[in-house]
């Protein structure tokens, strides 16, 4: 399995917005940071450097799993890195025999759907199912303060690259941490529920994941009509 993760300036998927940092971990407690649009190293001004990552991502995503060993790629709220990719990159997977993407924070909903409850027990501003939360949770680990501050003021950016390569680095360890954890998780629950949420993840999570990334970038058609209809006070909805 590997894990990736990507740092942006903001949570807009295609417009008005900055890939940072782009952080892949495929060993345990180690990770591995691709400094993107970053001030201190701003590798897409040179456009052949762009087009280089890119080809060499669709063919990541999109070699088998067979021909790349690589079982499965593993995000932290996966559709939000998928739209990602697709919105700044046009980087998508189109192969149905490449990896399956197993997302930690589905999966934490479908081994523990009712952690939402515990939000009025935790600290305020504390999300049961964050990476943030979870990493504290299962493996006592803390983010550096100022690095909180600056992503929730959305100013990633004013990190030097070093640091910013903390960030990110630990993103991504802690990921491939949870999904090992999640497998863990799951084959102790009885009857080893395992396979079951591997089945999830490839035929379920990982096609609307990706469905709902091409939604977010590239629209979805609606009958302004139709909507009105179900909206109004002849619904066939509502009545």
């Amino acid at each position: 399995a590997v894990a990736f993760d990507t740092e942006t300036l903001n949570l807009n998927r295609k417009f008005n917005n900055g890939f940072l940092t782009w952080q892949f971990s495929y060993k345990e407690g180690h990770a591995v940071v691709l400094p993107i649009e970053h001030p201190d190293c701003p590798i897409f001004e040179n456009p052949e450097a762009k087009f280089r990552l890119v080809e060499a991502a669709q063919r990541l995503f999109n070699n088998s799993a067979e021909k790349s060993r690589i079982r499965c790629f593993v995000a932290h709220n996966a559709k939000f890195d998928l739209s990602v990719l697709l919105g700044q990159f046009g980087i998508i997977q189109r192969n149905p025999d490449a990896p399956y993407f197993w997302c930690t924070q589905n999966a934490m909903h479908w081994l523990d759907e009712n952690r939402k409850s515990l939000a009025r027990f935790m600290e305020a501003g504390a999300k049961p199912y964050s990476l943030k939360t979870l990493g504290k949770e299962f493996f006592n680990f803390r983010y550096r303060a100022q690095h909180l501050e600056l992503r929730a003021d959305g100013k990633l950016s004013d990190l030097a690259i070093d640091d910013l390569a903390e960030y990110g680095g630990s993103d991504t360890i802690l990921t491939l941490a949870l999904y090992l954890h999640q497998l863990k998780l799951a084959s102790e629950q009885p009857n080893d529920a395992l396979p079951k949420l591997i089945d999830f993840q490839r035929f379920y999570y990982t096609k609307t994941n990706r469905s709902l990334a091409l939604m977010e970038c590239n629209g979805l058609y609606v009958s302004a009509k139709h909507i009105s209809l179900l909206q109004g006070s002849d619904s066939p909805i509502w009545n």
